[in-house]
């Protein structure tokens, strides 16, 4: 909350993911609770109100973050969206994709409340061949990812993904021992570098370039809202 002013608080999110999922070690059982993210929403109200609410000064009580932001579903509530996104799309200990992925809220708000974000292959592979600032660091055209994320999800109701671009099973020995080093975890070494994640597999190169072939074809034929034709 020091480090973005209210106005930017969205762009707070790539920052605070990769850092709460690091945080917190929790196992998927766990974060799939929804009274763990009822206990953090409110011992977390400040960020909450300062994330989804008005500005300081500006109070309308139609503009206060909804109760959903404190004890919703894992994709609206403050906290479960963020950790979920980070767990959705790192690719293993590498928080870095999920960075990028939470610079663009039509990601966080369509394409990781689809089942087909499921498929990591298909996660990565949609960061991959979406359009990119000039710095490479966030992806801004939101209107490309609805898009993507609609045309995706609609050839997965005829193809296979997971057979197409099969994905590793996760090691779940890995994934226990870096929750149980919860107590290592120091904050503040890494305010200005990503944390690691589980060393719990990586996605498989080639099932991502499977992907990235089929989801830079379908980019190409959707349709793009406000995108004039040539």
């Amino acid at each position: 909350m020091d480090r973005w002013g209210h106005p930017d608080s969205a762009a707070s999110d790539t920052w605070v993911g990769p850092r709460l999922h690091a945080a917190l070690r929790l196992s998927r059982r766990e974060a799939s609770d929804r009274a763990t993210w009822r206990f953090l929403g409110l011992w977390a109200a400040d960020y909450v109100r300062w994330r989804f609410g008005p500005e300081p000064g500006q109070e309308d009580p139609e503009q206060a973050a909804k109760v959903e932001r404190f004890v919703g579903p894992h994709s609206k509530q403050a906290l479960a969206r963020l950790w979920w996104m980070t767990e959705t799309f790192r690719n293993g200990t590498d928080y870095s994709q999920a960075a990028l992925a939470l610079t663009n809220q039509d990601i966080i708000n369509n394409l990781f409340r689809m089942s087909i974000a499921n498929h990591r292959p298909t996660a990565l592979a949609a960061l991959a061949v979406l359009p990119r600032s000039k710095d490479g660091t966030s992806l801004p055209n939101g209107r490309a990812a609805n898009a993507l994320a609609k045309a995706t999800n609609a050839t997965a109701s005829t193809l296979l993904l997971d057979l197409l671009a099969p994905d590793e099973q996760a090691d779940v020995v890995a994934r226990a021992r870096w929750e149980a080093e919860a107590s290592d975890y120091d904050a503040r070494a890494y305010l200005d570098t990503l944390p690691e994640g589980p060393d719990d597999g990586e996605v498989p190169a080639e099932s991502v370039e499977l992907m990235k072939k089929l989801l830079s074809e379908l980019l190409t034929e959707a349709p793009i809202r406000g995108q004039v034709a040539a």
